[in-house]
């Protein structure tokens, strides 16, 4: 196994969602929200994470994305988004 970066931007696909009502401890996001699980091509592990906004459907393109500011060190520094057409693929 070798590791390989991935082209930019990292567009993946809802692979399955929960509706998630109550964080648990050290979860610092506003509840609801949606816990999504995403595939990325030519990855063979499901990356799990959250949906900063939208509503979630199995298929659906998503973007992934960083916080730069505040970063907490932690997995919700990542998030993802909806890719909304082909245009938002090549920002």
């Amino acid at each position: 196994m070798t590791w390989e970066e991935l082209p930019q931007p990292i567009i993946g696909t809802v692979h399955t969602y929960a509706r998630v009502e109550y964080a648990g401890a050290g979860v610092e996001l506003t509840t609801p929200y949606f816990q999504i699980d995403v595939e990325l091509p030519g990855v063979c592990t499901i990356f799990k994470g959250y949906l900063q906004y939208g509503t979630p459907e199995i298929g659906l393109k998503v973007k992934a994305c960083f916080r730069t500011e505040d970063p907490t060190n932690t997995i919700l520094d990542m998030y993802w988004i909806p890719v909304a057409n082909d245009a938002a693929t090549r920002s």
